[in-house]
């Protein structure tokens, strides 16, 4: 569904992606973890296109990303992102703004399209704020407005940058769950997130990230172990400072 070939990608001479390669089958969930500035979000938004790059492939399904060529728009509609901080439209409810994709994007019809936000406003129990503006909902809220909006447009793979970013922790949960019930549906999800304990139960794989390249990539069970040998001493510290974080 996902794969990445020697991917690179510079901001002037600072290089933030660094010969970055990942193949991620059908149905596959991939937590990406590793310090403040590792490239994480920068590899989550390049996949989508957000972001361009100067080196390598980027194939999503069957549409291949390559450098100075421009995203196709269906790219970034089948690949969904849902980033640090909800960009929701302030002037529209939120069921404007989960229609608003779908009848300009997708071309369907505002009835059809309010049918499927209301049914996905349920979903993540924001089915009685349909009305209210973004200001109105609380960061929680907005950040599954946000998914919902996300999920509307029926993507074919989601990534995730870290959800509960901001969130306080009693809400946190709303999001973390409605992530779960994804995976356990089938969606193809790359999630960057401090969750760990979360990430042990819902990923199927865990991906270490660190200077721009991804360093590790193994099973939960043995990501966690705290017995196993890391080849990477910024691997080893790294976990030493989170596994008393993960129960």
């Amino acid at each position: 569904m996902i794969q990445i070939s020697h991917l690179s990608k510079w901001y002037g001479d600072v290089q933030a992606l660094d010969d970055c390669s990942l193949s991620l089958k059908k149905g596959d969930v991939a937590v990406l973890c590793g310090p403040a500035g590792a490239g994480k979000s920068t590899l989550i938004k390049t996949i989508n296109g957000i972001e361009g790059f100067q080196r390598g492939e980027i194939t999503v399904g069957a549409r291949t990303l390559k450098p100075g060529r421009r995203v196709a728009s269906e790219h970034r509609v089948r690949v969904g992102v849902v980033l640090q901080g909800v960009h929701l439209f302030s002037h529209l409810t939120i069921l404007e703004n989960l229609d608003l994709g779908q009848t300009q994007v997708l071309r369907r019809s505002r009835d059809e399209a309010s049918l499927r936000s209301r049914a996905l406003l349920g979903r993540v129990g924001l089915r009685a704020c349909e009305g209210k503006y973004p200001h109105e909902l609380s960061r929680a809220q907005q950040q599954c407005a946000g998914m919902a909006r996300t999920l509307v447009m029926d993507p074919e793979v989601l990534l995730i940058d870290d959800p509960t970013a901001g969130i306080e922790v009693e809400r946190a949960g709303s999001v973390l769950g409605l992530i779960a019930d994804l995976a356990q549906e089938g969606m193809t999800m790359l999630i960057v997130t401090h969750e760990y304990g979360f990430a042990r139960e819902v990923a199927d794989r865990m991906l270490f990230m660190a200077g721009g390249r991804i360093l590790d990539d193994r099973p939960p069970a043995q990501f966690f172990d705290t017995a196993a040998r890391y080849e990477d001493e910024r691997e080893h510290a790294f976990l030493a400072r989170t596994l008393v974080h993960c129960g």
